[in-house]
This record gives structure tokens, sequence and C-alpha cells, in this order.
């Protein structure tokens, strides 16, 4: 349910129901009813869920992230396309860079490909040293396609960058 606190009558998690009203001991918030669209019930279910429904399921559903590029929905569907048209993603070592302690870098290999994905933590700019020259695959903040010179990249705050050489 998002932020939302569940009232206590609904929950149903034994570990929610004992620490109730503290937030995050329990599992029952991250296991409200999937939101298909807006319809009732936010389109899961015909019958009474076992778990009351998100207030927000009118506009944050499935259906309405659909035909957005710009939505969760579209960005998950991307990063999983790339996983299976890139080798390294799904089955390559895998190397940590140690470029800044706020930025979590990481390499992908097999065979001649190699992957390097850049994800800043921090809600500032973040300065990291790319090794080669890389060309974007995805990017919350870059388009794909775009190239990249080796030396000094700049992170947006909350920036997460995939890239090839």
């Amino acid at each position: 349910m998002g932020c939302e606190r569940l009232p206590r009558s609904s929950l149903r998690d034994p570990l929610g129901i004992a620490t109730w009203p503290l937030r995050g001991l329990g599992r029952d918030p991250e296991r409200t009813p999937m939101q298909w669209d807006a319809g009732p019930n936010a389109g899961f279910s015909g019958g009474e869920p076992w778990l009351p429904v998100n207030s927000d399921y009118r506009t944050r559903n499935v259906a309405a992230q659909e035909g957005d590029p710009a939505s969760l929905l579209s960005w998950y569907r991307s990063l999983i396309a790339l996983r299976r048209s890139k080798r390294a993603l799904r089955e390559g070592s895998m190397g940590f860079l140690d470029l800044d302690c706020e930025v979590l870098a990481y390499e992908r290999r097999a065979g001649g490909e190699r992957v390097l994905v850049l994800l800043n933590f921090a809600a500032r700019p973040r300065r990291v040293r790319l090794p080669l020259g890389s060309t974007v695959l995805i990017g919350s903040a870059r388009g794909a396609g775009e190239t990249l010179d080796a030396g000094e990249l700049e992170l947006g705050p909350c920036e997460s960058l995939i890239v090839s050489d």
C-alpha cells in the first residue's frame, strides 16, 4: 500500500499484528492486491480481497502505466529486454568497481561483451571515472545510444546508467 498505514483490523501478518503501530515490521503493506486498473478492487478480484486495495489505485495501476514510456512499468520492461539481449547480463562474471562510496558500480563480462552498471544512491550529483569510452544502453537520465568518453562523468542524483563499450 505504498506509504499508507493499514488499519490494525486489516492486518493478517502475525509480525505486523504483534508490532502494530510500528511501520515496516510486517509484510502486509507489500502484499496488498495488484493494482491492474481503475475498476472495483483495482481489477484484482470480483470478490473482497483479503487485504485492502491502496487508495491510489485509480491513478497508479498497470493500465495507466501501459502506454506511458516514462512509467516505472516501461522502465522495468526495458530493463528486462536489455537483460535478454545481453549475454553478459544473463550469465557473465561480475566484478565491483570502487568509483565512489555512494555509487554502486559493477561490470558484467561474457565472451567479448562488457556491460557497466552505475547506480548513484546519493540525492546529489556524484563524479565517477569511466575506465573506457562507452555507449548508453539504458539510463534514467540519458538516452540509449548516447556516447560517453572515458574519464570524468557526473551522475545526477539517484541516476542509474547501464553502458557498454
